[in-house]
């Protein structure tokens, strides 16, 4: 038991250690975009030319992350095995090899989208009104370019991750949100939301120039990948099958875009907005974490080191949960109000914050199974078992389908985000039994110990914090009260995980212990 700790703090410390950056840089990244989402709301609100704008960015948005996705989880182990193996010169034919091979395949999914949006638009939200679905398909074209520079981007990304190289990419990033915050500003009021639409635009072509240098690793750079290079049939392989999956697992938005278009104006812009916030969330957490995981795995599952796996995933998985619980208590307690204060000016009216907190609440399943998905299927990439991923992923989609249209039936837009959460845990919780069933023996009494306690700590939190707000916090403005209740959620959440032994609560209990032990004394 001892032993397993061990391992679990050991893991964890690398993590944090490896992810500080990517993740200050996420952040960094985060609050530009936020700037870039007030502006926007304060423009366009909950209004038709948002759906419109919203709708434009599905299918380009799919296409990213079904390829970027998919190449992270197949192309990484492969590289990182062949430069452990002292195969360098492979190594970087493979990056050569998939550069070409992507270019071949996303450009002309780029020019066919350009030349088919209006049929494109139709299909992806069929309730739209005529006049909608002419303006979205005008913004499609602008982004379907962005399908080649992010792909590209990602194969790009990717090398740099492989090497340990983890802070580069995300200051890319950064540049990417800071070009869009500054074309939205400048020309948002004159030119529309289609500034929006050249913003992002601009934006993945900055990150892909600022990547490219990565290529000049590369021996002999060959504008053709054929002969293809054993390890590049290798990536093929494990990558074809989560491709046809990801279309499935990854076409969140596409279903949810494609119910909602028939509602009300506007529920498409709310369902995103309260989206937005939920993945920002889950980014901040995670968007270090698992990149800097599958490395780490890779390498101990090159080794045969399931025991390391086990321990840092265990400890991994106990700090999430209790830290996402946290974050959830605050969203449901504090949400409204950070809505408010956050987008409420302009056109984003009270009616639309208080619908979007809804989504938000009903969104807290996805921001969990989400971040705890983040650490969990780079496992089975590492072990580089890509079709049960597929398999797992493709019923989680069929699942949240079916959750969909039923609960839509009954709740309307409301349904949307309460059957992706349900759809959400469902698949996270196969994952993790068949993880431990099949290759890596987790530490699951530690695990559900950290689950419960968190969980119960969070469930008594948030109805005794909502009726204390509710009767004695009604008249303050927004932020006055966030500045109330989110430290109030914080200190009830950690004094009740203290109270029912949450280990996590207890070293963060234990670590401001010795914080104000350390401070001195102040002269009299």
């Amino acid at each position: 038991m001892d032993d397993t700790k061990g391992q679990q703090k050991r893991g964890v410390r690398r993590l944090v250690h490896s992810s500080a950056g990517i993740t200050l840089c996420t952040l960094l990244s985060t609050a530009i975009g936020f700037a870039t989402q007030v502006i926007l709301a304060s423009y366009f609100g909950t209004t038709e030319q948002m759906d419109a704008y919203l709708v434009s960015l599905t299918i380009p948005a799919m296409v990213v992350a079904v390829f970027g996705g998919s190449l992270n989880y197949t192309f990484i182990p492969v590289f990182v095995e062949k430069l452990s193996s002292g195969e360098e010169s492979a190594a970087w034919r493979i990056v050569n090899d998939m550069f070409c091979i992507s270019l071949m395949v996303l450009l002309p999914i780029t020019l066919l989208s350009s030349i088919m949006a209006l049929d494109v638009i139709g299909a992806t939200a069929p309730g739209l009104a005529n006049t909608t679905k002419g303006e979205a398909a005008t913004f499609f074209r602008v982004q379907t370019p962005v399908i080649v520079f992010s792909g590209l981007s990602a194969l790009l990304g990717s090398t740099y991750y492989a090497r340990k190289r983890f802070l580069y990419p995300a200051l890319a990033q950064v540049a990417n949100s800071a070009n869009s915050l500054l074309v939205v500003s400048l020309f948002a009021k004159g030119s529309g939301i289609k500034a929006a639409a050249w913003g992002g635009l601009a934006g993945s072509a900055l990150t892909f120039i600022m990547l490219v240098p990565v290529l000049r690793h590369i021996p002999r750079f060959r504008l053709s990948p054929f002969p293809l290079e054993q390890g590049t049939r290798r990536v093929i392989r494990l990558i074809m099958p989560l491709l046809c999956g990801a279309l499935f697992y990854r076409g969140d938005d596409l279903i949810q875009r494609f119910i909602a278009s028939s509602f009300t104006a506007g529920s498409i812009s709310s369902l995103a907005y309260a989206f937005k916030l939920v993945t920002t969330c889950s980014s901040l957490v995670v968007s270090g974490i698992s990149i800097v995981l599958l490395q780490h795995v890779s390498e101990f599952a090159s080794r045969k080191e399931e025991g390391e796996i086990g321990g840092t995933f265990g400890g991994t998985f106990r700090w999430l949960t209790f830290f996402m619980m946290l974050v959830i208590s605050c969203a449901v307690v504090s949400g409204e109000d950070g809505i408010a204060v956050l987008f409420q000016r302009g056109k984003f009216d009270a009616a639309s914050s208080h619908l979007t907190w809804q989504c938000l609440v009903l969104y807290a399943g996805v921001m969990y199974g989400g971040v705890i998905g983040a650490i969990t299927t780079p496992v089975f990439y590492a072990y580089k078992d890509t079709m049960l991923v597929v398999k797992v992923g493709i019923a989680g989609a069929l699942l949240q389908l079916a959750f969909s249209f039923l609960l839509s039936r009954i709740w309307s837009e409301l349904g949307l985000p309460l059957a992706y959460s349900l759809s959400s845990l469902a698949t996270i919780s196969a994952f993790l039994a068949i993880l431990n069933r099949k290759y890596v023996a987790l530490p699951l009494r530690e695990m559900g110990r950290s689950l419960l306690t968190s969980g119960l700590a969070a469930a008594v939190a948030v109805p005794l914090l909502r009726l204390a707000e509710n009767a004695f916090l009604p008249p303050l403005a927004p932020l006055a009260r966030l500045a109330v209740m989110v430290p109030l959620t914080v200190l009830a959440y950690l004094t009740l995980a203290v109270l029912l032994r949450n280990e996590e609560a207890g070293q963060v209990a234990r670590g401001a212990a010795v914080i104000r032990q350390r401070k001195p004394a102040r002269s009299p």
